[in-house]
């Protein structure tokens, strides 16, 4: 059984995202997990809203669609700090990256001990359309991982 009192203020999930098409991943994550009740897991409207949300855990997670023309539904994880993550969350749909969003939140302090982004490949945010079903399963797998990762660190 989880101590899920315990594991808030451990490990948390943070899903970016907009209404625009496959750039929903982030927050597909995020509303599994929320489903499951077994890590916790907040819906990111804009990367500044992570200054807000991340200060208080431990470990944040932070899932989030990039456009890097790799293979659609694959993930990339990275550790921050790591220089790959301003190249792989430029162009964002929000006018403001991931990284930028981080540092701020660094600079303001209260920062949490570990963060890993998990970047999910995506062909193209169609505004205002629905997430397709390739992005939609991958969410559904990461989701998954995610579980099965943080329950086993926990036990």
């Amino acid at each position: 059984s989880l101590d899920t009192q315990a594991m808030s203020s451990r490990v948390r999930v943070f899903g970016i995202g907009s209404p625009h098409g496959d750039d929903q991943a982030g927050w597909h994550v995020a509303h599994i997990l929320q489903e499951r009740t077994a890590v916790p897991a907040t819906v990111v409207r804009h990367p500044l809203d992570l200054c807000d949300v991340i200060s208080g855990c431990r470990h944040a997670v932070i899932v989030d669609s990039c456009v890097r023309g790799g293979e659609v539904g694959s993930v990339v994880g990275l550790n921050w700090p790591d220089d790959r993550i301003a190249s792989k969350s430029r162009g964002s749909t929000h006018g403001v990256d991931v990284d930028f969003a981080l540092r701020l939140a660094e600079q303001l302090g209260n920062f949490p001990e570990e963060i890993t982004l998990l970047l999910i490949e995506i062909a193209a945010c169609d505004p205002g359309g629905k997430c397709s079903s390739a992005i939609v399963a991958a969410a559904s797998n990461l989701a998954d991982q995610i579980q099965c990762q943080w329950q086993r660190a926990d036990e």
